[in-house]
C-alpha cells in the first residue's frame, strides 16, 4: 500500500499561473448543463413565447407565440423594462396593432406584422442567450462558480 500526501489549495491561494490554469481547465462549468438557460426559456414561456430550437453557433432560433401577439406585447411593456430590445419590440408591434386596427377594414389582416414581431423577438432572446453565455463563460463567472463550490486545487491548479 502506498500513501500519497497532497496539499490542496482554494482559489485565492493559488499563484496567478495556477488561477489560470484552473480556470482554462474550467472554462466550460456554469455550461456544462442545459441549467444555465433555464431561465431565460421559462421567462419567454411565460409571456407566451415557445422556444422549440435554437442554436449560438449557426445564429438560428425557432418558435411560436403561445398566446395572441397582442397579449405577449402587452406582457412584455409591462414586465420588461424600457432598456430591453424586448420592450422596443413589443411597444413597435403596438403601435402598428393599433394603426391597422383603426383602420376601415373589417377584418384587419395583421399576419405580416404578427410574423416580423415574432422573428423580432426571437432574435431578442437569441441575443439574451448569447450574452448569458458569454456571461457564464467569463473569467469572473467562473472564479464565482469555484469560490461558491469551494473547490480545492493542486498548486499547479488542478482540481482535486
Amino acid at each position: 500500500m502506498r500513501i500519497k500526501e497532497v496539499k490542496l489549495y482554494q482559489f485565492d491561494e493559488l499563484s496567478p499561473s495556477s488561477q489560470d490554469h484552473a480556470i482554462s481547465h474550467l472554462s466550460d462549468i456554469n455550461v456544462d448543463s442545459d441549467f444555465w438557460f433555464d431561465c431565460i426559456i421559462d421567462e419567454a414561456k411565460e409571456l407566451g413565447l415557445n422556444i422549440t430550437e435554437w442554436d449560438l453557433y449557426h445564429r438560428s432560433i425557432k418558435g411560436s407565440f403561445t398566446k395572441s401577439e397582442e397579449d405577449v406585447a402587452k406582457s412584455i411593456k409591462k414586465e420588461h423594462g424600457e432598456s430591453c430590445e424586448t420592450y422596443h419590440d413589443a411597444v413597435g408591434y403596438l403601435k402598428e396593432l393599433e394603426s391597422i386596427q383603426s383602420s376601415k377594414d373589417d377584418e384587419p389582416d395583421t399576419e405580416a406584422i404578427d410574423e416580423e414581431f415574432l422573428h423580432s423577438l426571437l432574435q431578442d432572446y437569441l441575443s439574451l442567450f448569447n450574452k448569458e453565455y458569454e456571461y457564464q463563460t467569463s473569467k469572473e463567472a467562473i472564479i464565482e462558480t469555484i469560490k461558491a463550490n469551494e473547490y480545492e486545487f493542486t498548486e499547479e491548479g488542478d482540481l482535486e
